[in-house]
């Protein structure tokens, strides 16, 4: 077996299907490998940081290991951008190049044209990078960055191989034995944790993106429904609870007023897999951290560097903790009943503040959206929008979005890798700048005819920078149409690609909800929105995290508060 067709092999058997990338001389034999390999199929993107999105897409699609590809030099830099989205988001993916110089560049600018000392570009941006330059390496090597990408808190790996390599024989292929890594026990952190519920008066459960990296959603669904307590969550994993009956939204500085209200009110706050990401000591939060007990638990203890007031922190494998206190008998977590109905009184009043025309739209749009398509967002005030309008109308899809790294222009990417992984139609929302940026990929959906529906929330502008400029009291520059931005023609650009282009405010909720069944192929769908909407509500530096703008009246503002 040669060290490539082992490559292949090996993915394959960890359940990878399907990998991206685009051709080039040293990892040609690779590509060769993979179109060989039963059940995994290359695929050629357009750009490479195209390919390396759609990997990440499969990664949180499945859960499963990642794979791009690309040629050395610019082809490799390419992907870099993925890379650094992979490693912020915790998303496990093998990024694969080559080289063909046996040495690397030291003191000299070039040793020769296109290479690059890869592993020291990305040192600081993967969980490990490898040059691989050895035949007796390529087994250890590989199984080890492949299980190194998938264990603890997952992420990128890098290999780097010797382009000759690739045609080689391996010697034997003998799997080196899997080592399994452990964090704390669970069973006495699942009693702490009911015990200090049972305790607390007002406590909540914060969910984080950790649970859904940990494929522990399901799980987390029957240990809520067992606690019964509020829940509240990051914005990123929304998804995570927002079919549960005691779900009321995600906090933050662009957090739902409500879900802000009962963080504000909680002596318990139960972090799962959540960072717990706001400005703990500021004033808009340090209230909350100064009267409520923190409970952390994160399979990352690197993340406890980040103090928090009143905390107390727990290095466990979340499922095997919620494992733990799903088993947990006898159970009794206490009665917060009237905590719950003190949150859902909040919920009912303040659900409207949250709603504009954008919110609206994109509710009705996921309104039309059938429970089992995933939802792909990318990266603006559009976003925040889309969000707002999933916990308004308590949708049940998953969806998938650039968090930490904020990647703008990696829907469409990832929207292929979702699509691929799962086989079923996909709804990628993104704004009319994020579509720029890697719109060549609309080539990819139509060559494969995938039935993903492409909706660009049009403003004309760019929303986000327009609005920091805004708040700092300086003249629009580069943001708006009479500031040097500029947008294309998307009907004539859907019809340049020979994609179908419709018009949202065109169509009734029947032809939206055939039109998102996939059963046209790939769609290209334009929402308008107004070009001066602001992202409201937000919280205003200084201000307690209740106290979002535009305020409410002082007598609701009150009367709410002292629930």
């Amino acid at each position: 077996m040669t060290v490539a067709a082992f490559m292949a092999a090996q993915l394959a058997a960890q359940g990878v299907t399907h990998a991206f990338g685009i051709p080039g001389g040293v990892v040609l034999d690779f590509l060769y490998a993979l179109e060989a390999q039963s059940g995994l199929t290359p695929h050629l993107c357009y750009h490479e940081q195209g390919a390396g999105f759609a990997a990440c897409g499969f990664a949180q699609a499945t859960g499963t290991l990642g794979v791009a590809y690309a040629t050395r030099g610019p082809g490799f830099t390419n992907l870099i951008t993925p890379i650094a989205e992979a490693y912020c988001d915790s998303v496990p993916v093998l990024f694969v190049t080559a080289h063909a110089t046996p040495e690397l560049p030291g003191n000299m600018r070039v040793r020769a044209d296109q290479e690059i000392d890869v592993c020291a570009l990305v040192k600081g941006i993967v969980k490990d990078a490898v040059r691989l330059d050895v035949l007796e390496d390529v087994v250890p090597v590989f199984e080890r960055l492949c299980r190194l990408a998938m264990s603890g808190r997952k992420g990128p790996v890098v290999l780097d191989v010797a382009a000759k390599l690739f045609g080689c024989e391996l010697p034997c292929v003998v799997g080196s034995a899997d080592t399994a890594s452990c964090a704390a026990p669970a069973s006495s952190l699942a009693a702490e944790l009911v015990g200090r519920l049972k305790a607390a008066r007002r406590p909540v459960l914060l969910v984080g993106d950790g649970v859904k990296q940990a494929g522990a959603e399901d799980l987390f669904r029957r240990v809520s429904a067992r606690l019964e307590v509020p829940v509240l969550s990051s914005r990123f994993s929304h998804d995570v609870a927002a079919a549960e009956a005691n779900y009321f939204g995600y906090i933050g500085s662009h957090g739902l007023r409500a879900a802000n209200f009962i963080l504000a009110k909680a002596d318990l706050v139960v972090a799962l897999g959540n960072r717990v990401h706001v400005p703990v000591t500021s004033p808009s939060f340090a209230h909350v951290f100064a009267q409520a007990r923190l409970l952390r638990y994160d399979v990352d203890a690197t993340e406890f560097a980040r103090e928090i007031p009143n905390a107390l922190c727990r290095n466990v494998d979340l499922v095997q903790l919620l494992e733990a206190v799903s088993a947990s008998t006898p159970f009794d977590a206490g009665d917060h009943t009237a905590w719950c109905e003190t949150c859902r009184t909040l919920a009912s009043e303040l659900k409207e503040t949250d709603v504009n025309v954008a919110v609206a739209a994109l509710a009705r749009l996921l309104t039309a959206t059938p429970d089992e398509t995933p939802v792909v967002c990318d990266v603006g005030n559009h976003e925040f929008f889309l969000s707002r309008a999933a916990v308004l109308i308590g949708a049940n899809n998953k969806f998938v979005y650039s968090k930490s790294f904020g990647a703008l222009g990696s829907a469409l990417g990832k929207a292929i890798g979702v699509c691929e992984a799962l086989t079923r139609p996909v709804l990628c929302v993104v704004g009319d700048q994020g579509l720029q940026m890697n719109v060549q990929e609309l080539q990819y959906l139509v060559r494969r005819q995938l039935p993903v529906v492409v909706v660009v929330v049009d403003n004309r502008a760019s929303g986000m920078v327009r609005d920091r400029e805004l708040a700092t009291g300086r003249p629009a520059l580069h943001v708006t149409e009479t500031s040097g931005y500029g947008c294309p023609d998307w009907a004539a650009i859907a019809g340049g690609y020979g994609l179908s282009h419709r018009v949202f405010d065109q169509l009734d909720a029947s032809e939206l909800r055939d039109l998102l069944k996939g059963d046209l192929g790939p769609v290209l769908l334009s929402l308008d929105i107004p070009e001066a909407l602001p992202l409201t509500p937000f919280l205003p530096k200084g201000n307690p995290c209740t106290a979002l703008e535009p305020a409410l009246p002082p007598n609701v503002f009150a009367r709410l508060n002292a629930l």
